[in-house]
C-alpha cells in the first residue's frame, strides 16, 4: 500500500481562529441580526469576523455571508469592501472544491484591491488562487504565485504569512516528486510558525514534516501536533484531514489497519457534518483501498461509489483513478455484469464528453464568428462615430476661430477708436495748453513792460518832482501857516512814490530777476507780519517763466489767505531738489468746502491752476470748515 500523497495544506493567510461567540448557530444569527441594524462599516466588521470563524466549521454559511456582504458593499459602492468580500466567497469556494467558481472571485478580488490601493488585500488573494492553480494541477503556476506574493509578507514581517506560504511551497515541490526542496521549505516554515505561534500554521507545518520522518514515533508524534493544532483552531477541515492522514500514512503503513478505520471512520464523520465533499470523496476512496486490503468487497464497493458521487465530476484524473479502482474490485469479486457496466458506462462518459467538448469548441467557433461580427460591426460603427466625431469637432474649431476672428477684429477697432478718441483729447490738451502758455506768457510781458515803464518812466519823474520841492523848501520863504500843508504834499509825494514801486514790484519784482525765486518769496513773505517762510534744500536757479509762475502762486495764495481765510498765521515752504520743486502754503483761517467751490467766480483759483497746468505741475488742496487750509504746487523740471 503506497504512503500518503499530500494534499495542498490550506492555511489561508488572513483566517485566524476566532473562538468568538459564534459556535452556537443561535448566537451567530442574533449577532447577524443585530449587525443589519448598523452602520456599513461596522456591520462589515461583524460579519468578516464572523465569516472567518465559520470558514473551516460551516463552509457553505461562510459562503452565503460574505455574497450577502458583496451584495451590500457593491450597492454601496465601497471597493475596498467588495475585494474583502470577493476573497472570502473565493476561499470558501475552494474549500467546497468549486475552483471554477473561486477564481474569478478571486481574480475579482485581485482587481477591486488594486483599484483602492490594498496591496495587502491583492495578496491575500493571490495567495488563495495559487491554492487554486494547486487544486487544478498547475504547481508551477501556483509556486509563481507564492513567490510573488513572499516578499509583501516579508516587508511586513508577517511570520505566520511567510510560514505559510513556504508550508504550500513545500506541499508543491512534494507532489511534484521534488521531495528535497520540500523538505527544506517545511523546515524553513517551522522557524516562522514557531514565531508566528499560530494553530492552523503549526498543524499544516507538522504533518508535512511527518511525511519526510522515517522514525515512526517522531512521524506520531509530529502528526499528534499538527491535531492539536487544528483543533485549537477550531480548524474542522484540517482536522479531518490529519485524522485521515493519520489512519492512512501512519497505520497503514505499520499494518494496524484497526487504528488505521478508527482514525478514518473519526476523518469521515467530521467530513460529512461539514459537508466537506472534496475531503469525503478522497477519504472514501483511501477507505476503498483499505477494505479491498482486507478483501471486504462490499465495504470497499460502498466506499468507492461514495468516492465515486462526492468526488468533483470535472476532475477527470480523480474521476477514471475512482472507476480503476471500481473496476478492480468488480473483477476481484467476479461480478463481470457490474464490470462491464462500468466499462460501457466509462465508454459513454468518455463519449459524451467528447462531444460535449466538440459541442462546446463549435459552440466557441460560433460564438467567436458572431463575435468577430460583433466587433466589425462596432468597430465600423466606431470608425463612423470617429469620423462624425472629428467632423464635428473640425466644424466646432472653425466656428470658434471665426469668433475669434470677429472678437479680435472688433476689439482691434475698439482701440483704434479709443487711441483716436484719446489722440483728439490729446490734441486739445495741448491747444488748451499753448494757449494758457501764450496768456501767461503775454500776461507776464506786459507786467514786466508795465513794471519798466512805471519804475522808469513816472517812478523817475516822481522823484525829480520831490527833489525840486525839496529843494524849493531851502530858497522859498513859506508863510507860517502854509509850512504844515507844504510838509504834508511832500509826504504825499513821498508816499505816492514808494507805492508806485510797490505796484511795480508786484508786476515784476526785481529780487525775482536778479535774485531768484527764494530770495523774492523770502521778501515777500517777510514784508507781511503774519507769514513765516521755511526754505529746504539746494538754492539754484530755474527757468524764467516756471519762477514768475511760482512766484504769482505764491503771491495769490498769501492774498487769498489774507482777504478770506481770517487766518492768524500762514505758512509758505518752499523744498527744492535736483529735479522737482514743492510749494506749500497752508492757513489756520476758517477753511471752505472743496467740492462746493464755483469756478465760474474764483479767478484766483482758476490763475494758478492755469499756471499749474501751463508746467504740467500737480496741485493738491486739503481744506475743511475750522481746520484751515492747505494748497500744496509741486512742479518737475
Amino acid at each position: 500500500m503506497s504512503r500518503f500523497v499530500a494534499s495542498v495544506f490550506i492555511v489561508l493567510i488572513g483566517f485566524q481562529a476566532i473562538k468568538a461567540q459564534t459556535s452556537n448557530p443561535q448566537d451567530i444569527e442574533t449577532q447577524l441580526a443585530a449587525a443589519d441594524t448598523l452602520a456599513p462599516l461596522e456591520r462589515n466588521r461583524v460579519y468578516q469576523n464572523t465569516i472567518i470563524s465559520l470558514m473551516y466549521s460551516n463552509t457553505n454559511k461562510a459562503i452565503q455571508l460574505a455574497k450577502t456582504g458583496l451584495e451590500h458593499s457593491t450597492v454601496e459602492k465601497d471597493t475596498a469592501a467588495m475585494a474583502a468580500f470577493a476573497n472570502f466567497v473565493g476561499v470558501g469556494y475552494f474549500i467546497n472544491s468549486q475552483v471554477d467558481l473561486s477564481t474569478p472571485m478571486l481574480q475579482n478580488s485581485i482587481q477591486w484591491a488594486k483599484a483602492v490601493g490594498d496591496e495587502k488585500r491583492a495578496a491575500l488573494s493571490y495567495f488563495a488562487l495559487a491554492n487554486n492553480y494547486s487544486k487544478l494541477g498547475m504547481p508551477d503556476s501556483a509556486i509563481n504565485c507564492f513567490y510573488a506574493v513572499l516578499p509583501y509578507f516579508e516587508k511586513q514581517n508577517d511570520f505566520k504569512s511567510i510560514g505559510t506560504i513556504n508550508a504550500n511551497i513545500a506541499v508543491l515541490y512534494y507532489n511534484m516528486g521534488h521531495h528535497e526542496n520540500a523538505k527544506q521549505h517545511y523546515t524553513e516554515a517551522l522557524t516562522y510558525a514557531l514565531k508566528a505561534n499560530d494553530p492552523n500554521l503549526n498543524g499544516g507545518v507538522y504533518r508535512g514534516l511527518g511525511l519526510y520522518e522515517t522514525d515512526f514515533k517522531l512521524r506520531n508524534e509530529f502528526y499528534n501536533k499538527s491535531l492539536e493544532g487544528f483543533r485549537t483552531a477550531n480548524n474542522k477541515f484540517e482536522e479531518s484531514s490529519t485524522l485521515a492522514t493519520i489512519g492512512w500514512d501512519y497505520y497503514t503503513s505499520k499494518g494496524n489497519t484497526t487504528k488505521a478505520l478508527d482514525y478514518m471512520y473519526r476523518a469521515i464523520k467530521i467530513a460529512e457534518a461539514h459537508e466537506f465533499r472534496s475531503l469525503i470523496a478522497d477519504q472514501s476512496a483511501q477507505l476503498t483501498d483499505i477494505f479491498m486490503s482486507l478483501k471486504d468487497m462490499s465495504k470497499a464497493e460502498y466506499y468507492a461509489n461514495k468516492a465515486n458521487e462526492f468526488a468533483p465530476k470535472d476532475n477527470q484524473i480523480l474521476m477514471q483513478r475512482l472507476e480503476d479502482k471500481l473496476f478492480k474490485l468488480y473483477v476481484l469479486k467476479g461480478d463481470a455484469h457490474k464490470a462491464d457496466s462500468l466499462y460501457i458506462s466509462r465508454v459513454g462518459r468518455i463519449t459524451l464528453q467528447n462531444q460535449e467538448r466538440m459541442l462546446n469548441a463549435l459552440s466557441e467557433k460560433e460564438v467567436m464568428y458572431e463575435t468577430e461580427k460583433k466587433e466589425l460591426r462596432i468597430n465600423t460603427l466606431e470608425k463612423q462615430r470617429k469620423i462624425t466625431l472629428l467632423l464635428s469637432i473640425l466644424g466646432v474649431t472653425l466656428l470658434v476661430i471665426i469668433i475669434i476672428l470677429i472678437a479680435a477684429s472688433h476689439k482691434l477697432i475698439s482701440q483704434k477708436r479709443k487711441l483716436a478718441e484719446q489722440k483728439i483729447v490729446q490734441l486739445e490738451q495741448e491747444k488748451q495748453l499753448i494757449a494758457t502758455q501764450s496768456v501767461l506768457e503775454g500776461e507776464t510781458a506786459e507786467r514786466a513792460r508795465l513794471s519798466k515803464d512805471l519804475h522808469d518812466g513816472l517812478g523817475g519823474l516822481l522823484s525829480v518832482a520831490k527833489h525840486k520841492i525839496a529843494n524849493m523848501k531851502g530858497s522859498l520863504t513859506i508863510p507860517e501857516e502854509q509850512v504844515g500843508t507844504f510838509n504834508s504834499a511832500l509826504e504825499m509825494l513821498d508816499n505816492s512814490i514808494k507805492e508806485l514801486r510797490r505796484v511795480a514790484h508786484n508786476l515784476m519784482p526785481e529780487s525775482l530777476v536778479r535774485y531768484g525765486l527764494n530770495s523774492d518769496i523770502s521778501d515777500f513773505c517777510n514784508n507781511i507780519d503774519k507769514v513765516k517762510y521755511h526754505f529746504y534744500g539746494t538754492e539754484k536757479r530755474l527757468d524764467e517763466k516756471l519762477e514768475v509762475a511760482a512766484f504769482r502762486i505764491v503771491s495769490e495764495l498769501v492774498n487769498n489767505a489774507l482777504k478770506h481765510s481770517n487766518a492768524s498765521k500762514i505758512s509758505v515752504q518752499l523744498v527744492q531738489e535736483q529735479d522737482r520743486i514743492s510749494i506749500t502754503v497752508y492757513d489756520d483761517g476758517c477753511g471752505f468746502d472743496v467740492k462746493s467751490i464755483d469756478r465760474s467766480k474764483s479767478g484766483g483759483l482758476n490763475n494758478i491752476q492755469a499756471r499749474v497746468i501751463s508746467f504740467n505741475g500737480r496741485i493738491d488742496i486739503l481744506s475743511s470748515s475750522e481746520k484751515g487750509t492747505e494748497v500744496s504746487v509741486e512742479f518737475n523740471y
